[in-house]
């Protein structure tokens, strides 16, 4: 059985480079690409710049994390665009790492606004959806929640949870097939 993974900044990420052939999908909300930091020092100051790195060698990090050759799980990319504590420069070069490993142009295949909120999505030979990356207008870190289909009230604000006007645990459940 596959598995889909969300979790901390660096713990989903290092799931699915490190076991991808456990999981189906995984989700990041504000995090790094993986293996830009070996140490806390790097990871900070990945956290404070998002450096442009080639699509080859952010994908080559994930690659050389594992033996594992493919297929690679999809992946729901989520940030704020007024993240101050993990420059929302880094959901660029996940994204970017991820479309490596599949084989996808950086061009996404389609735009929209979900709930007033950027999104681009990259699909498959197949038609699935294998990366898509949620841009969070003006929201700072931390998880969004929100009003999702059917003006059901998904989380409360708290530390780290802001009122976004959209649910990212709804639309991640709805990105794993989760939801009805």
């Amino acid at each position: 059985d596959e598995f889909c993974a969300v979790a901390d900044v660096s713990g989903t990420m290092a799931m699915l480079a490190v076991y991808p052939e456990l999981f189906a999908a995984g989700a990041v909300i504000a995090g790094l690409p993986y293996g830009i930091a070996a140490n806390m020092r790097e990871a900070l100051g990945g956290m404070m710049a998002a450096p442009s790195r080639s699509a080859r060698e952010l994908g080559d990090l994930v690659r050389n994390a594992s033996p594992h050759r493919g297929p690679w799980p999809r992946l729901s990319v989520w940030h704020g665009s007024a993240d101050r504590t993990v420059h929302p420069g880094n959901a660029d070069e996940i994204v970017k790492q991820w479309l490596d490993l599949h084989d996808l142009p950086e061009a996404p295949m389609s735009e929209a606004k979900v709930d007033g909120h950027p999104l681009q999505v990259w699909w498959n030979a197949y038609g699935s959806t294998v990366v898509e990356s949620y841009t969070i207008s003006g929201m700072a870190h931390g998880t969004p929640i929100g009003v999702a289909d059917g003006d059901q009230r998904y989380g409360a604000e708290g530390a780290f949870l802001i009122e976004a006007g959209i649910s990212s645990s709804y639309h991640i459940a709805k990105f794993f097939g989760l939801t009805g």
